[in-house]
Order: C-alpha cells, then structure tokens, then sequence
C-alpha cells in the first residue's frame, strides 16, 4: 500500500517538473542592475564633456572675433599710412579684381553675343567702318577702374568678316603695361571663315611691321602715335575711350 503511494507521488513531481507551469520555477541568474554609484558618475561624465564641448565652441569664436578684428586693424593701418600724392591706378576698387588675368584665344569665342555698341560709321586705326564695341561684362556702378578680364573687343564691319579690322583690349592687372595703358593688353584678332577669332599678336603694342596707320587730323596723329597703347594712354576712364563705357555713366 505504501510502495503504491510512493509511485503515485513519484510519477505527480516528474510531471510537474517536465510540465511548462514546472519549468517556470527554473533557477536563472539575476540580472544585474547599476548601482546609484555607477549612474552617478556616467552622468557626472556626461556634464564633463558638456562643459568641454561649450568651452572649445567659445574658444573657436573668440579666435574668430579675434582674426577679425586683425584684418580690420590691418586694413585701417594701411589706408592711414598710404601716401596721399598717388596716382590713379595706384588706387584700387574693393569690388575688382586683383588676381591678373590671361586672356587665351577662347576668351574671344562668342564675342558677338556680349553687350553691344553700335557706333555708326567711324575712323579706327587708320580705317573707316560700320563700327561696333563688343564688351563681355559691363561693370557696377561706382567703379573707377575695369575690374580685371573686361574684354573689350572693337569691329569695322563690312564685306566679309575674315577682312574685317579686329581689335580687342583686355584688363590684364598686374601692374603690365606699366609705361602705356596701364594694366591693359591689346590683341589684334582675325575673324576665320568660321567666324573664330584667332590671336594675330597680342601685348602692350604692336610688333614691328603691324603699326596702325594713324587718321590725319587726330589727336594721335599730331603726336605721332602709331600704336593703340599710346592712342590709350589716359589716366581718362581707365584708358577706354569708348564714350557708351564711361564709368561715370555705367
């Protein structure tokens, strides 16, 4: 009777302990939970780094503050100590540009699409044509001086193109010219039967043999200029002589 009542019990705690509702009594490690200690000194990490973040961001702008207020000394200290006896083109524009400029060949493509002026019949070099004046950008009002690479290219237009006269000076900067039209460089351009222009000479004046015949009667004649850097050589509008490109007016 007693051996019975063991195998019943015996057969009851297996099942029990095989069963899910047993397996839910299962021994399983405690998870381990950060101490207030721990969490304490994350935080304390936290608000270090913080601190540190707000102290590199205000040393940043006090380097700015800083570097800002040297250029502005430095450029006060240079307008005070220029001399007031100086000439024109000792004096630059905030707005243009320092940087000399190059002209290649494929800086005249497409010239004819640039702002236009159309001067009627005119004597230029030595020829008389339909003239036109071709410039690439038209400076902001204000200026005293072209900025560095205005283009500005001048046409007798008639017959075909290939034979047309081309001239074109551009504002090279960097003090060249130093004697003539100062800073600018003149191009003598020939028109391809495409249309192309193409570099014929280019410089502060002509090469021997290319000197423009100079129209009786003008300025440039009674003084015996046979050149366009001389015929520019004016401290007037910055040696362009095209009246529609006074910068007095633009």
């Amino acid at each position: 009777m007693n051996f019975q009542i063991l195998r019943r019990t015996t057969r009851a705690a297996t099942r029990a302990a095989s069963s899910p509702t047993g397996r839910r009594f299962a021994w399983a490690p405690a998870r381990s939970r950060p101490s207030a200690s721990a969490s304490a000194s994350a935080s304390a990490s936290a608000s270090a780094s913080a601190r540190a973040s707000a102290r590199a961001s205000a040393r940043a702008s006090a380097r700015a503050r800083r570097l800002a207020n040297t250029v502005v000394i430095a450029i006060a200290a240079g307008v005070a100590g220029s001399s007031t006896a100086c000439l024109d083109h000792d004096l630059v524009d905030a707005t243009a540009s320092e940087a000399p400029f190059i002209a290649l060949q494929r800086d005249f493509s497409g010239y004819r699409d640039w702002v236009t002026f159309d001067l009627g019949v005119r004597a230029h070099a030595g020829l008389e044509g339909a003239t036109r004046v071709y410039c690439n950008r038209i400076p902001p009002p204000g200026l005293s001086r072209f900025p560095n690479g205005t283009i500005i290219v001048k046409t007798l237009e008639g017959g075909e193109p290939s034979t047309w006269p081309v001239h074109a000076m551009v504002k090279r900067g960097g003090g060249f010219n130093a004697q003539g039209a100062f800073e600018w460089e003149f191009f003598d351009l020939q028109l391809s039967a495409g249309g192309v222009p193409v570099i014929v000479w280019r410089g502060e004046g002509p090469p021997s043999g290319h000197q423009y015949q100079v129209t009786p009667g003008t300025d440039a004649a009674a003084e015996g200029v046979d050149d366009c850097s001389g015929c520019h050589k004016t401290e007037t509008n910055d040696a362009v002589l095209t009246e529609d490109l006074d910068l007095d007016v633009l």
